[in-house]
């Protein structure tokens, strides 16, 4: 009976406090020579943390009144909280766009020029500021290989080295 009490508890306590993750899958493509990046943002945490920015008092993500006006924030937004350094240099992130896919939003974005990668440093704070459990899971793809990072609110930031 203790167990399912114990188990009971857990479930409730998951429930009372969900668990808050993005995940950015970054690839280098040798023969474009640039990191192609997408980030994945799930709709209902993106809607609450651009409320607290924006100060807007409603907000829908899914079908915004002013889509101009929603755009500009979205790629303010991830720029904002996505940086990165290509072998200890900063890069310059162009943001593509976004788009829906059920009950997150992917954003897509791009640094060009990048030769060589032999050292990828990200930081990301995306949903940080609004839930302090964020997660913010880094994928790094070079050569096939996948490589990752663990972010979150005390560790922002981190690299891989090839």
């Amino acid at each position: 009976m203790a167990m399912i009490v114990q188990i009971f508890l857990i479930f409730v306590t998951w429930l009372a406090h969900p668990f808050h993750v993005s995940v950015c899958d970054v690839e280098f493509n040798e023969k474009t020579k640039s990191l192609e990046i997408s980030q994945r943002i799930f709709l209902d945490d993106l809607e609450e943390a651009l409320r607290k920015k924006s100060g807007w008092t409603t907000l829908d993500v899914v079908n915004p009144s002013d889509k101009k006006r929603f755009d500009a924030l979205m790629k303010e937004f991830v720029i904002e909280n996505l940086s990165i350094e290509i072998n200890n240099k900063p890069v310059k992130l162009s943001y593509l766009g976004h788009e829906l896919e059920s009950d997150a939003i992917w954003c897509y974005l791009e640094v060009t020029g990048v030769n060589n990668l032999t050292t990828i440093g990200v930081a990301n704070s995306v949903l940080i500021d609004t839930f302090p459990d964020q997660v913010n899971l880094i994928h790094v793809k070079k050569e096939g290989k996948i490589r990752s990072l663990k972010l979150y609110r005390d560790n922002a930031k981190g690299s891989i080295s090839y």
